[in-house]
């Protein structure tokens, strides 16, 4: 099994930091809970809310899985995204292991 990660990158507003960490950690919480990946949210160094979020997938069927998350995280994703994402630019990657 390959494992899958899935780096999303994204700038905060500045004004909206602290409101975006506590949310994240909520987050964070719930991704966790659901036992398919490992999570972390990262700061690019030298570039203040700069953020990636890195998912590591232990395999495809975990990584599917993902899309089936509860409501209430997708919706803690959603208001990541629309009050938080400084001019809406998400940028994503998913890369899958090979060796």
């Amino acid at each position: 099994m390959s494992k899958i990660i899935l780096t999303v990158n994204y700038e905060v507003i500045p004004e909206k930091r602290e409101e975006f960490l506590e949310t994240m950690k909520i987050m964070k919480e719930k991704i966790l809970a659901m036992n398919i990946c490992s999570y972390s949210l990262y700061e690019q160094m030298g570039r203040k809310n700069k953020f990636s979020e890195i998912f590591i997938f232990n395999s495809n069927e975990d990584y599917d899985k993902f899309d089936e998350r509860e409501d209430e995280l997708e919706e803690l994703v959603d208001k990541v995204n629309s009050e938080f994402v400084k001019e809406g630019r998400i940028n994503s990657t998913q890369i899958i292991e090979v060796l």
